[in-house]
């Protein structure tokens, strides 16, 4: 296909993996805190049938702006340098509580203090707050995580928001200091050292002070069937379909505009520390985030751009009125029992459904001892039991609280119909209306956000409010949401993502730095790496197939 301009994109949109280029370029509790539900992502896909396909997206509301929703009033300027704890000390008055400061001298993952312990905070159940867990869960396991070839002294501060003790941050402060910043929205409800393998290791050896927050709450407590919010973990049939989880993002309180406003905050109290231990705010502060974050970096991006410069879209996820997850994972659910009846067998109609409707291929690996979401070693298995019936739960419980019916039996658009939710839910939306330069990097066998009707749409959503010259998506073969199902679970067929969003990091900050663009939108193929412009005409910009031999 030839080269076209983004309206003609609009009018010439040829099968998904057939496009070339465009001109413009997304148990108890000790088991289950081991195992990847430590990953819960919140969002994930966004489903879409034929005749919605083309629908266009609802408007933009007129959003706050991020003063408006800074309810703390957190000052940058003005500050006078006071290097140190008792500075930061002094910055912090106020603005925090609960503060901890401390001199170190490495601030990576290779200091074992650097991430607390699990459970650590008194008082709390177990499962509330898991930041060792948090970090582990969609990054590789060693020897593929991030790399740490050298210590970073400086000082690590964490402590929690003066007006909310559930909401926390940590911030780290290099002492040999690029004069950058990135702050970081981690996945699901995971605590604010949830990134510290994917994205902390790595920006803070590159010299760049790194904030990130719980986005505004704890993460989750066993609790029993009885619990009006609690959420099944599994669907019944499974052994684990007798857990409950009761998620502190149900609470009144809590909501998703709170992911949004506790980001600002953060990026805020970095600039203003940056004051104090460093006598200038930093030039720049990129927004990184995974799964949940990564929708939290779209939301902000969209909505409350002000005091960032670009952000990296981890495998985000997308909410729509014609494309969420509680779509999605509906159909998942209820062509899974007839699947798994049928002994796995990919010539049933249940499968046929799951994988037309836009999931990638079953694999079976067989047994495998790490993981023990699927006796017989299936990937939709594994999903299943360990996702796609605790996730719907997850948002529904808050998107459409009175429903009270099966998970598979969940028909969005007609709930949406008698009860507006698309409407209700409108701090939830992510609709491509971006205003700062954003890279999104997915695998296009993620079973959780999927590549078809969720990363592919939002950046259709980007062109159609002419900001695709803004966005990037960066489609890796065979990637799935959690990097690690590749090692302990055995599926050796997936590749990792991680590599490929460090890789976009560094192309984002060229971008802004160095007005050089970054690469167009792409599919990048098992083994290999971001294809610079001047090799784009020999790629596609979708992957032909979301599963590759």
């Amino acid at each position: 296909m030839a080269r076209t301009t983004e309206s003609q994109t609009e009018r010439l949109r040829a099968p998904w993996g057939q496009v070339k280029r465009r001109t413009l370029g997304a148990v108890s509790w000790a088991i289950i805190s081991a195992c990847p539900l430590s990953g819960v992502t919140v969002f994930a896909p966004a489903a879409q049938s034929a005749s919605d396909k083309n629908s266009s997206p609802p408007s933009s509301k007129a959003g706050d702006t991020d003063e408006d929703i800074d309810t703390l009033h957190i000052e940058i300027d003005h500050l006078a340098r006071s290097a140190g704890c008792s500075g930061i000390h002094s910055a912090l008055q106020g603005i925090a509580n609960n503060i901890s400061c401390s001199e170190s001298d490495d601030l990576t993952t290779n200091n074992e203090v650097t991430t607390p312990q699990d459970d650590s905070i008194s008082g709390l159940p177990r499962g509330a707050f898991t930041p060792r867990s948090d970090r582990q869960v969609i990054s590789p396991d060693a020897p593929f995580r991030t790399p740490v070839m050298k210590k970073v002294p400086g000082i690590q501060v964490s402590a929690t928001f003066a007006d909310k003790d559930e909401a926390r941050f940590v911030i780290r402060l290099p002492n040999d200091w690029n004069g950058k910043m990135v702050t970081g929205a981690p996945s699901s409800t995971r605590s604010e050292f949830g990134l510290d393998f994917a994205w902390s290791d790595y920006v803070l050896q590159k010299g760049y002070a790194f904030i990130a927050t719980n986005k505004g709450m704890y993460n989750a407590r066993s609790t029993t069937a009885d619990d009006p919010l609690g959420c099944q973990m599994a669907p019944d049939g499974s052994k684990f379909s007798s857990v409950y989880l009761h998620f502190y993002f149900e609470d009144p309180q809590n909501s998703f505009k709170e992911w949004s406003i506790r980001t600002v905050q953060a990026a805020k109290i970095g600039q203003r520390l940056s004051m104090v231990q460093y006598g200038r705010r930093a030039s720049r502060n990129y927004l990184v985030g995974i799964s949940a974050g990564g929708w939290t970096v779209r939301h902000v991006i969209e909505n409350y751009p002000t005091h960032f410069d670009g952000g990296i879209d981890w495998e985000g996820v997308l909410f729509t009125a014609e494309h969420n997850l509680l779509r999605d994972y509906a159909v998942a659910l209820s062509n899974w029992p007839a699947y798994r009846a049928t002994g796995h067998d990919a010539d049933s109609t249940a499968y046929q459904n799951i994988l037309v409707y836009g999931y990638g291929d079953e694999l079976m690996v067989g047994p495998k001892p790490g993981n023990p979401f699927s006796p017989v070693g299936s990937f939709y298995e594994t999903h299943a039991n360990n996702y796609w019936q605790l996730l719907h739960c997850f948002v529904v419980r808050k998107v459409d609280p009175t429903y009270a019916g099966p998970r598979a039996s969940y028909d969005y658009a007609a709930r949406d119909a008698k009860l507006n939710l698309t409407q209700n839910s409108r701090d939830a939306l992510t609709l491509g209306n971006i205003k700062l330069p954003l890279i999104s990097v997915s695998g296009t066998m993620d079973q959780l956000s999927l590549m078809i009707t969720d990363q592919r749409i939002y950046h259709d959503l980007a062109l159609r409010h002419g900001r695709g010259h803004l966005h990037r998506l960066y489609e890796v073969q065979n990637g799935n949401h959690i990097d690690r199902y590749k090692q302990g679970y055995g599926f050796s067929a997936l590749e990792f993502v991680q590599p490929h969003a460090q890789a976009a990091f560094d192309q984002l900050a060229r971008w802004v730095e160095d007005s050089i663009a970054a690469p167009m939108g792409q599919c990048i193929p098992r083994g290999g790496s971001l294809a610079p412009d001047s090799e784009i005409p020999s790629r596609l910009e979708h992957c032909a197939r979301l599963s590759e031999p």
